[in-house]
């Protein structure tokens, strides 16, 4: 909040001689710029694909239901390059709900025929909530596809499981 953020601003102003703060976040743009001008910033590498699934499973099994399936994790944990919070968001947003027919869609697009394609940005257009996750959805698949037609084989595929998918686009683009 905003109070805490100016209490936390008085204390990084005035701290006593062998006081020593670390302030620890993913988000430092939520950050108040004054904050920020009175930090040392030091920024961590990404977690490795495998923690992150791993502490994600931890995570999800603590907050779910036994019953309840788990999304693709690895999936998850590419969307969220790195960083278990965002993966987390990731899934909790509904970003993957409908993502393979979503890509689907974009793949099985006419060549030659705009008006398919004009469609389809008027029904992005119209639910403008869900644009920025499929744009963000779009990105990481064309990147998926660059990444392939580099013949730097399927390990560091983001969309792993759409691997077919990214394998028949790339085949009809340059």
């Amino acid at each position: 909040s905003e109070e805490a953020a100016n209490a936390l601003l008085k204390t990084l102003e005035e701290p006593s001689a062998r006081m020593r703060l670390i302030l620890v976040t993913d988000q430092p743009h939520r950050l108040l710029e004054t904050i920020l001008s009175r930090c040392q910033l030091i920024r961590f590498g990404g977690l490795d694909a495998e923690t992150v699934i791993s502490l994600l499973r931890e995570q999800l099994a603590a907050d779910q239901d036994s019953d309840a399936e788990l999304p693709d994790l690895g999936v998850a944990a590419g969307y969220g390059e790195g960083s278990v919070g965002r993966s987390l968001d990731v899934i909790q947003s509904g970003m993957l709900d409908g993502r393979a027919e979503f890509i689907g869609r974009i793949v099985n697009l006419p060549a030659g025929h705009p008006v398919a394609l004009l469609d389809l940005a008027e029904e992005l257009k119209s639910n403008r909530q869900d644009m920025a996750s499929r744009l963000d959805v779009l990105m990481l698949f064309f990147r998926d596809i660059m990444l392939y037609k580099a013949a730097v084989g399927t390990a560091r595929l983001v969309n792993s499981d759409l691997r077919a998918q990214v394998e028949a686009l790339s085949q009809r683009l340059s």
